[in-house]
């Protein structure tokens, strides 16, 4: 189950780490995903399935995405989408 919180503090991990030449490196690797899946002609659709969390840099990915489904049903644990950082 996803935690909003902790993907916040993995994202301000990185960015407090963002002189270590692994870190830059990753973060260097993110941008250049995020362009790539920005300039595709390709469509993509994100899933938000019960359960899941998007914050951060995954809240990129689910924005960018073409289309993003999310069930409503109360029944089920809830989909968490944190908009805020």
């Amino acid at each position: 189950m996803g935690n909003a919180d902790d993907l916040l503090a993995l994202d301000e991990t990185l960015a407090a780490n963002r002189d270590h030449w692994f870190i830059r490196e990753i973060l260097l690797h993110m941008a250049r995903v995020l362009r790539r899946l920005d300039l595709t002609a390709k469509s993509f659709f994100t899933f938000v399935e019960p359960g899941s969390c998007f914050a951060g840099n995954l809240l990129e990915l689910l924005l960018a995405s073409d289309r993003s489904y999310m069930l409503n049903n109360s029944e089920e644990a809830q989909a968490s989408v944190c908009a805020s950082s």
